[in-house]
């Protein structure tokens, strides 16, 4: 009964800001490969 009262809500987005797009706090961007300024992974371009 008290797991009722909780209401889901979706994740808090954080600006990169290399690229400018959305992604989830404290996560690599998925769009450029980048995490804290630097490059982390390898993105292909489509």
């Amino acid at each position: 009964m008290r797991r009722a009262q909780k209401k889901l809500t979706p994740p808090g987005l954080a600006v990169c800001p290399q690229c400018h797009e959305p992604k989830l706090p404290h996560y690599t961007c998925l769009n450029c490969g980048t995490y804290k300024g630097q490059a982390v992974i390898q993105v292909e371009e489509a």
